[in-house]
């Protein structure tokens, strides 16, 4: 006795119906990833100095340090435009004058605030980045 197995071989063609959903399926796939490839890259190419009015001190604050360590300004009314580009907050003070600004992680805040003539110090008042180099000093001519 013998036994003789049959396999049969069966061959799927797929029609156009399938070729057209999936060249559809490609068509919109395609530009939503690159629309997300994109989205993701925006922050990449934004500037970094935020635009101030003029007249105004822009000043960053990034790796313990302000972005200058000296700032002249004319007349009693100053204008600073602060932008924290670290991941921890960072102040922006001056004890002669009365002013304490923290600004948040990633944070941007604009101060306006009166000096008579004269310099002053400037440094972050959170717990150790005076210490480790967060000074500067603020001239302000008549």
């Amino acid at each position: 006795m013998s036994t003789e197995t049959t396999f049969k071989r069966e061959v799927v063609v797929l029609g156009r119906g399938f070729d057209r959903a999936i060249y559809l399926f490609l068509a919109a796939a395609i530009p939503l990833l690159v629309l997300a490839g994109v989205h993701t890259l925006l922050p990449l190419v934004q500037p970094t100095r935020p635009v101030a009015p003029l007249g105004t001190v822009v000043l960053e604050m990034k790796d313990m340090a302000y972005s200058s360590e000296e700032i002249v300004t004319a007349g009693s009314t100053v204008n600073v435009s602060l932008s924290n580009l670290d991941f921890l907050p960072h102040t922006f003070t001056i004890d002669e004058v009365g002013m304490d600004q923290e600004v948040p992680a990633l944070g941007k805040a604009q101060l306006t605030f009166t000096a008579e003539p004269g310099v002053y110090s400037i440094y972050c008042a959170i717990p150790g980045h005076r210490e480790a180099g967060m000074v500067g000093t603020l001239t302000v001519t008549p």
